[in-house]
Order: structure tokens, then C-alpha cells, then sequence
């Protein structure tokens, strides 16, 4: 008995349901069987070899093992288990039904001799089969457990070439992934759509069966009585499949929520394939993109370090320099980008092959709408471009000189504080020119004094790409750098000139020409010489400038030092003072603005009262 529960056991496994039911769970209901199958046994064998006892005996012994025998505990699994093979054999029950239908139908059908009758019974005959191999599937997914099989399907392959399918096979384990995360969800909605919708159906067919129990009466004809049978039994029949797909659905249903996980475990078990898959193949071609970049970048080091030892020859000219320095580069990027492909393809890791191979794909596409300009770019790196280095350059009114090109060109100007940073597409709408060493940078330096356009007169403090402080007395004036250029400053400190006219009156015309202008100037010159800025004047001019409507007006001009510069209005000033000192001590008249009245012929004078 026992090698044949043990033969039985080890039978199970050959069996098909076997890959989804684990017989072991079920072991204990076995058991549990057996024992109280055992006893039974023994006394049949007993009565058998030894004679009949006494029926009080008999009895006793027969009532023994009962009151022993514990009542069985079923659990959840083992309930589920006995369901599913309930279900089994309802519908095996169905099949069998179904199958005898058939051949009755089919045998009526070569009876049959009226041709919509005939019709009939081949629409009959067709839902039948039809209705058979649904009770076919539905007992192979009952006995699997509601397993997804899509995935034994083969699929068709096609000779020719499609480049549109070659494409969908390249991207088919992204979207396979993509599905993968979304599977069980879609899966759980799917099959809740279909109980609601096997609801409704098996609701409507009840209400067809109540509505045709209430028509059939024994007071119908027999053909009329035996039509609305048949059209009962076969609105039972569909009940009853109706009712069978809603389990199969209910249990697929529950076989998915039963399984599912909880959120903490799914991050945990998500983590884990992440690390232990993709993660790992993800950091190992990381680290070969890594490795061969710097190895590479390390290599081209190594060749400047010999090469400014003298130990390898370099290329004379900076743009034959740039050039194998740029290709060098492109080449360092070409590699390692080769070396992270192989190293997925190595992998075996198809998804993210494809989706590298998509990133360049995007990357080249990108780069070719930018090709013109890209080009532009490249040329003006290596130096060939509209604007070179250590060249003069006018960015926003202000002479840069270019010091170096790159992604940001530094532009420098030797008169300003500070650097400016030029992007690339700054520098392509610019264009230099060579300069020569004399030509200035800026009109001014700090510590120069300077006089702007309208009067201001201030020591320059500051100057920067951005602004200019002026130091004037008692405070401190701040310009745009542009606004200070076109405000017209001048130069003090690199020389000036102080201009200023003085004239006498009329009855010294005699000697205005020649001796006033020397007494003049030799009274400036010795007034000056005893002021504190008398060391910084250069040239003392006075000439003789017009014979105006009321003076007779001399030009004096003094021309001063830079280190002068802030005495410019002390000088101007006192020259008039000196001018009037002199007229004074020589009896010179200093006239005023007059106004002539000449009358006409027969005008007399009358005198003013």
C-alpha cells in the first residue's frame, strides 16, 4: 500500500498540473486519508485469515479508529486546490455534454432535407465547436493556474527585408521593458473589465431564461413547446459557459492579486535585479568610458611632457598645435564612446546597446543642422578664423586684445582692470586686425587728470570694462566706460594749454601793438614764476588778437605741464590778475562795453536834462 502512494507521488510529478500545484502542500491531506483507509484495510485482511468475531467486537474495533481519527483541517491552499480540480470536472463534465451534442447535431444535420433548417444546424454545429475548443483552453488555463503563455508563441519572419520591422526588432526590448513595468497592472484592469462585462451578459441571460419559463405551458402545441425547450437548453448552456469564463477570470484575477508584493518588497527586489543586471552593466561600461578617456588623456600628457623636455619634437606653429590637439581630442571621445558599446554588446545587455545607439543617433542628427556653424567654431579654435590671437579686436566701442580662443576666448586690455569672457558665438560676430605697439588702449590711465566735454575736471581713479571714477573736488564722479568715452575726456596730465583774452582801451591804440604785448608778457611770466605752479609752466604766448568794438584785445595763452593739471583754473585766473595789476601800474585804461549813438543830417543835439 505504501510503495503505492510513494509510486503515486512520484507520478504526480510527470504530470502537467504538477508545474503549477506543488503536490507537497497537499501531502498532508493524503496522509490524513490514508490513515483512515489503513485500519479498514488490516481488518478486511483479518477477517479474511481469522473467523468471524462477535458483531459487539466488531463494531467496537470498526467505531475505534473513527473516535482516533482527529477531524482533517483544510487550509487556504488546499481549499483552492480542491476547487480548481472541481472546476476541472465541470468541465470535462461540459466537454463530454458538448461532444454528444455534436454528434446528435451533426446526424440530424444529414437527416435534415429543408434548407434553413439546414443552415440553422450548421450555425449550430459551428458555435458548438466553437464552444468546444473555448472549454479546451479554458481547461488547460484552469490546470495551469491562468499562466500567461504569450510567450511560447512563435513569431513570423519574413524573407525580404523591411527596414520599418528591422527597426521595430531594434527597439522591441525597450518597449518589451516598458510593457514589463506596466504588465500585472494592465493585466488586473483587463480581467476586471472582463468579470464586468461576463456580469452583465450572465445578468441578461437570466432574465432571457426567466422571460422564456414564463412563456413555456404545457397548453403550447409540441413543435412550439419543443422549440422554446431548445431555445432554453441552449440559453442555459450559454449561462453556463458564461458563468464558467467569469471564475476562470475571477481566478486569474485572484491568482494576480495573491501573488503581488508589497511596495517595500518591490523596491527591494527592483534594487537588487537593478544592481546585480543592468546596474552592473551600466557602471562597467561607465568605467570603460572612464578608463580609455583618461588613459588617453593621460598618454597625450605624457607626450607634453617629453615634448617641453626636448625629448619629442612639437609643432612649431599654434594652429598646427590646435589642430592635433582638437583631432586628438575627437579621436580620445571616439574610442571610449566604441569601447562603452562593445562593452554592453559583451554584456549581452540589448536595451541599453539600443538606447546608447539612440542617444548617438539623436547626438548626429543634432550635430547636422549645427554643421555650418559648428564649422565656423572649429576654424576660429584652430586659429584660421576672422579673428586670431594676440590680435587687436572692438567689442562694444573698446579696443580687446585677443589672448587666447576656446570655448570662452579671453579678451584683455592692457589700460583696463580685469579680463572679459567671450563665448564663442560672441567671438564669431567679431573680426581683428594686427596692431602696432604705439597705438594707445584707452584715451586715459589712473592717476591721469582729465576734463570731459562739459567743464568737469577730476582725477581718474578706477577704470574697468564696465565704468570710470572721476575724483573732483569734494567728491567722486562714477561713468559707464561708454558714456565716458563720449563725453570727449581730455588729457591733462600729457600737457595743456590755458587760453584767455584781455584787452585795453582805445587811446592807448598808439602803443598796443608793440610794447603792450611785451610789457605783458614779461609781467605774466616773472607773476607766474612766484605762484606754486610756476615750475610747471612750459611757454608764455600774448599777441595781439582784434581790434574790437570797445577794447583792443590781446590773446594770452599759457602752456602748463601735466603735473599742473589741477592748478587749470588758478592759472586762468591769475593771468587776468596779473593783466590788471599791470594796466594798473602803466595808467591802461580798461574799457567796458559802450554804446555809440551817430545822428542822421538835420538831427541837432539836445542836451540831456
Amino acid at each position: 500500500m505504501c510503495e503505492s502512494v510513494l509510486d503515486i507521488l512520484n507520478g504526480m510529478d510527470r504530470l502537467p498540473i504538477s508545474r503549477i500545484i506543488n503536490y507537497r502542500q497537499i501531502l498532508p491531506f493524503i496522509t490524513l486519508v490514508l490513515l483512515q483507509a489503513l485500519p479498514a484495510h488490516e481488518s478486511l485482511a483479518q477477517d479474511q485469515n481469522q473467523p468471524p468475531a462477535p458483531a459487539a467486537v466488531t463494531e467496537q474495533a470498526a467505531a475505534a479508529p473513527e473516535a482516533a481519527a482527529p477531524a482533517p483541517e483544510i487550509s487556504a491552499a488546499e481549499q483552492q486546490v480542491l476547487q480548481v480540480r472541481q472546476q476541472l470536472q465541470e468541465i470535462q463534465a461540459s466537454l463530454k455534454a458538448k461532444r454528444s451534442e455534436l454528434r446528435a447535431a451533426r446526424r440530424q444535420l444529414k437527416q435534415v432535407t429543408d434548407e434553413s433548417e439546414r443552415v440553422e444546424l450548421e450555425q449550430r454545429i459551428a458555435q458548438e465547436e466553437d464552444e468546444i475548443d473555448n472549454l479546451r483552453e479554458s481547461f488547460e488555463n484552469i490546470a495551469l493556474g491562468g499562466l500567461d503563455l504569450s510567450v511560447f508563441e512563435a513569431e513570423s519572419q519574413t524573407e525580404r527585408f523591411d527596414w520599418q520591422q528591422e527597426l521595430q526588432v531594434v527597439l522591441k526590448p525597450v518597449f518589451q521593458q516598458l510593457r514589463q513595468l506596466t504588465e500585472k497592472p494592465r493585466q488586473i484592469e483587463r480581467l476586471n473589465g472582463q468579470i464586468s462585462l461576463l456580469t452583465d451578459q450572465i445578468r441578461i441571460s437570466q432574465r432571457a431564461l426567466e422571460n422564456i419559463s414564463q412563456l413555456i405551458d404545457e397548453a403550447l402545441e409540441k413543435d412550439t413547446l419543443t422549440r422554446l425547450e431548445q431555445v432554453e437548453d441552449r440559453w442555459e448552456r450559454r449561462l453556463g459557459d458564461l458563468q464558467r469564463q467569469r471564475e476562470i477570470s475571477q481566478l486569474q484575477l485572484q491568482t494576480l492579486q495573491n501573488s503581488s508584493e508589497s511596495i517595500l518588497q518591490q523596491i527591494r527586489t527592483a534594487v537588487r535585479d537593478f544592481v546585480t543586471g543592468r546596474g552592473l552593466n551600466l557602471a562597467l561600461a561607465v568605467a570603460a568610458y572612464v578608463l580609455v578617456y583618461f588613459l588617453m588623456k593621460g598618454l597625450y600628457a605624457g607626450y607634453l611632457f617629453l615634448a617641453r623636455r626636448g625629448l619629442v619634437r612639437m609643432a612649431s606653429s599654434t594652429t598646427n598645435r590646435r589642430i592635433m590637439a582638437y583631432s586628438y581630442q575627437a579621436l580620445t571621445i571616439t574610442l571610449a564612446t566604441l569601447v562603452t558599446l562593445a562593452a554592453l554588446y559583451i554584456r549581452g545587455d540589448v536595451l541599453l546597446l539600443v538606447i546608447a545607439i539612440i542617444i548617438l543617433l539623436i547626438i548626429l542628427l543634432g550635430l547636422r543642422n549645427y554643421l555650418p556653424r559648428y564649422l565656423q567654431e572649429s576654424k576660429l579654435l584652430l586659429n584660421i578664423g576672422a579673428v586670431r590671437e594676440r590680435e587687436r579686436v572692438i567689442y562694444k566701442s573698446l579696443p580687446w586684445l585677443v589672448r587666447s580662443l576656446g570655448m570662452y576666448s579671453r579678451l584683455y586690455n592692457p589700460a583696463l582692470d580685469g579680463l572679459l569672457r567671450l563665448p564663442l558665438s560672441e567671438m564669431l560676430l567679431l573680426v581683428s586686425r594686427p596692431y602696432r605697439e604705439d597705438e594707445p588702449w584707452f584715451p586715459t590711465s589712473p592717476g591721469d587728470w582729465v576734463m570731459m566735454a562739459d567743464g568737469v575736471i577730476g582725477q581718474v581713479l578706477r577704470q574697468t570694462p564696465e565704468i570710470v571714477q572721476l575724483k573732483t573736488k569734494g567728491t567722486v564722479l562714477t561713468y559707464a566706460t561708454s558714456n565716458f568715452l563720449a563725453g570727449g575726456p581730455r588729457n591733462l596730465s600729457e600737457g595743456f594749454g590755458v587760453s584767455t583774452v584781455f584787452g585795453i582801451d582805445y587811446k592807448h591804440q598808439a602803443i598796443s601793438t608793440h610794447l603792450v604785448p611785451n610789457i605783458l608778457h614779461e609781467a605774466i611770466e616773472q607773476g607766474l614764476g612766484k605762484t606754486d605752479f610756476g615750475k610747471f609752466v612750459e611757454n608764455i604766448l600774448v599777441e595781439f588778437k582784434e581790434a574790437a568794438a570797445s577794447s583792443l584785445n590781446y590773446q594770452v595763452y599759457v602752456t602748463m605741464k601735466g603735473e599742473g593739471a589741477e592748478f587749470y583754473f588758478a592759472v586762468s585766473r591769475m593771468v587776468q590778475r596779473i593783466c590788471v595789476d599791470t594796466c594798473n601800474a602803466q595808467g591802461w585804461g580798461i574799457p567796458f562795453n559802450q554804446l555809440t549813438l551817430n545822428a542822421g543830417s538835420g538831427f541837432s543835439a539836445t542836451p540831456l536834462i
